[in-house]
């Protein structure tokens, strides 16, 4: 009877665990904790994190086959973090046009937004 509360507890602990895991954050690792990528690698990540807002329906499916606008690494960061910018076309209301990646230097999605213009 113990091991079955063991088990139980265990297993009650895990499933808290995962619940609190996806409970509204918004953080993807695609790099390693130590190494700096360089651009191109960067520029994999920003491709990544697009279709995963695709799929995770957080941008409109249009955003699947958009090219790159721009790449850089942030000017207003300390911690050579890169901006990756996308455009598309196919989007009419202009504050919604251009999406911007900001990706650490080791591959951390840091934040996506909308151009504000």
């Amino acid at each position: 009877m113990k091991q079955i509360i063991r088990l139980f507890l265990i297993l009650l602990t895990l499933s808290s665990t995962l619940v609190f895991a996806h409970n509204g954050q918004n953080y993807y690792r695609y790099g390693d904790i130590d190494t700096k990528l360089n651009k191109r690698a960067i520029l994999e990540i920003a491709k990544q994190e697009l279709r995963r807002l695709v799929i995770t329906n957080k941008i409109p499916d249009s955003w699947k086959y958009v090219d790159l606008s721009n790449i850089q690494k942030n000017r207003k960061s300390h911690s050579n973090s890169w901006v990756v910018s996308f455009s598309n076309p196919k989007i009419k209301k202009k504050s919604k046009k251009v999406i911007y990646l900001f990706i650490s230097a080791t591959g951390d999605i840091i934040a996506s937004a909308y151009s504000h213009h």
